[in-house]
């Protein structure tokens, strides 16, 4: 919910000033399912061109397979990915 309220804001601000503002998406990894809901979303209703993933998540890495389905969906998306480096869980 966190990052469809923020996709939502951020839709708004890019809306009211489209020649100065894009915009990266955020995606609820947590949720690999809905994470793939919302990137459909916010390519496809909210305009977005593309995605700010960090290097992990709930220290889950990117690599692991439950993410793949996220990937492939971007794929298809055609959306870019800004990969965020964080430090490595301790």
């Amino acid at each position: 919910r966190d990052a469809k309220v923020a996709n939502d804001a951020l839709a708004e601000i890019i809306a009211a000033h489209p020649t100065r503002f894009g915009g990266l998406a955020a995606l609820p990894l947590q949720d690999p399912k809905a994470a793939v809901r919302e990137a459909e979303r916010a390519i496809r209703e909210l305009g977005m061109g593309g995605f700010l993933v960090n290097g992990h998540t709930n220290g889950q890495y990117l690599d692991e397979p439950q993410f793949r389905q996220v990937w492939a969906a971007l794929e298809d998306l055609g959306a870019a990915i800004y990969l965020h480096p964080t430090p490595a869980p301790a």
